[in-house]
């Protein structure tokens, strides 16, 4: 029997559609808390006009994500309805700039279809879009920077607008979430080298660049202003630093117990509290000053601990409980089966896009960037399972090229050339 492409789409997106809501039907008090005060950010912005508490600017989280919040916190009551409609349209939108993105890529339409779906159904996804945080709007970002430089990949000539697009996507990325500024230097740096002649990866380079300058700028002249320095991050790293390379934590790894539970860092801030600098500025520099103390005198602590980042960064099972929400052993295994065998088929589609020599494609090359920049930093500052949320879709995409493979089916045209005019 022939099933109309467009009816096979029209069903998909609705299963789609009824995915994302689910969690919100199944968890009603979701969007309520506010671990990490963006919402409160968002509430000083409007009651205030200032990007802070009270009169009080701050720096410490990256501006993006609560300015997006500001309308859904002006209407009261019903903010956390707004923020939910928020999330879900942003988590749709990366459905739907996954498939695009596969299609782009070649893939055939099932498998694009596959891509689109192992995203709706991300556990990682699904469990974000109830928390009032970053990785929904930051992984809708990523995708949308992608699908702009998959463009590049079997157009003649360069559009320097979809570069100067792709700069400014990348750097508002980075603005949601601060580390993502690497992977946005790092694609600056490295695309252009695909293509030809030196004058048009200069060109390419600085168009790119001036874009990012141009997105970035207003934050970092606005903390130029306010605290002395411009700063296109946050003062938040000083903290997720401290927090990852300390005696308590070495302890706490030493003891085995990270096996059974996530760490309480509640005593580490409680010390960390008595000993806080006044201002900003100088608390972050003093606990950047403070972890890198601690490195050079535990070098095997470090490395152990850095090993264990990595391992919780591609971890597959969520803790028994997290934010004192209990999670059912049958929750957390059926969670590690998906990422098993996604991660099993992203292995074998890895190995085949290395044969292909992928990196000369601008889209492979940025993906693996992107993986190589979030391990590495997460590596050595504070690190979970849902910091690899951004990466969900190449994941899922690279996994969509491992099951084509197993089954002996092409999933779209081998990587153009390495070289792009």
């Amino acid at each position: 029997m022939n099933i109309s492409p467009r009816l096979l789409l029209a069903t998909f997106f609705v299963l789609a559609l009824a995915v994302r809501v689910g969690p919100f039907w199944a968890m009603p008090s979701a969007l309520i808390d506010d671990p990490d005060a963006y919402r409160a950010l968002a509430t000083n912005v409007w009651q205030y006009g200032v990007f802070g508490e009270k009169t009080t600017p701050t720096v410490f989280r990256p501006p993006l994500y609560p300015l997006v919040l500001v309308p859904a916190v002006t209407l009261g009551d019903y903010t956390p309805a707004a923020i939910a409609l928020l999330h879900f349209v942003l988590g749709m939108a990366t459905i739907v700039l996954t498939y695009a993105l596969a299609r782009r890529l070649d893939f055939q339409r099932p498998m694009a279809l596959l891509a689109a779906a192992l995203v709706a159904c991300d556990p990682i996804l699904l469990m974000q879009s109830t928390q009032v945080m970053t990785e929904t709007l930051a992984t809708l970002l990523v995708v949308a920077g992608l699908w702009v430089l998959a463009l590049r990949q079997h157009t003649p000539t360069f559009d320097w607008k979809a570069v100067a697009l792709s700069g400014g996507l990348l750097a508002l990325a980075a603005l949601c979430r601060p580390s993502l500024i690497v992977w946005l230097a790092l694609v600056g740096v490295a695309v252009p080298w695909l293509v030809e002649k030196w004058p048009n990866r200069l060109k390419f380079a600085a168009v790119y660049f001036l874009a990012a300058a141009v997105v970035l700028s207003p934050w970092a002249i606005r903390n130029q202003i306010q605290f002395g320095r411009a700063i296109v991050t946050t003062t938040h790293g000083g903290y997720t630093l401290c927090l990852a390379n300390n005696r308590e934590f070495y302890e706490y790894l030493r003891s085995g117990a990270s096996s059974e539970r996530p760490w309480d860092a509640t005593s580490y801030n409680r010390i960390r509290d008595k000993f806080r600098e006044p201002g900003e500025t100088k608390d972050d520099r003093a606990e950047y000053s403070a972890a890198w103390d601690t490195i050079q005198a535990n070098p095997g602590d470090f490395f152990s601990a850095c090993v264990y980042r990595v391992r919780r960064f591609w971890g597959v099972m969520p803790y028994v409980s997290l934010r004192g929400a209990y999670r059912p052993i049958v929750f957390r295994w059926a969670v590690a089966a998906w990422y098993v065998a996604e991660f099993l088929l992203a292995v074998v589609g890895l190995i085949v896009l290395v044969r292909r020599r992928a990196w000369r494609n601008p889209f492979w090359l940025s993906a693996l960037l992107l993986a190589v920049s979030l391990t590495a930093i997460h590596a050595v500052f504070w690190s979970n399972m849902r910091m690899r949320a951004p990466l969900t879709p190449l994941i899922a995409l690279a996994a969509c090229v491992g099951l084509s493979a197993i089954y002996g089916r092409q999933f779209g045209r081998k990587p153009q050339s390495s070289r792009l005019s």
